[in-house]
Parts: structure tokens; sequence; C-alpha cells
């Protein structure tokens, strides 16, 4: 996460933290996840077999 100077009230310095993932990154980690996930265990029906977040 990269915040200017008063771009976001909880930072009025700014912020450089690169521990912390963006939504974009949060959703591309847990498509990596899921997608994993659905090889691993096949059979497991709240993965959604066949199927990648957010592609129907």
């Amino acid at each position: 996460m990269h915040l200017k100077p008063n771009q976001h009230p909880n930072y009025p310095d700014g912020i450089a933290d690169d521990t912390h993932l963006n939504v974009e990154g949060a959703l591309v980690i847990a498509r990596i996840i899921c997608d994993r996930l659905r090889k691993a265990i096949p059979d497991c029906p709240f993965l959604g077999v066949g199927k990648s977040m957010g592609q129907g």
C-alpha cells in the first residue's frame, strides 16, 4: 500500500507499506489459492469445480 500525504485520512503523512495487499492484489492471491485448492481437492463442493473466481 502506497499513499501520498493527505491521500487518506488514516495516513496524513502518507505511507509506503509493502507488507499489505491492495484489493486487486488480494483478489489475485485468492484466485491462486482457490485454483490450487480445486486441483488438490477436486470433489470439494464449495470450491465451484471448474470455475475461477469472478469468471462465471
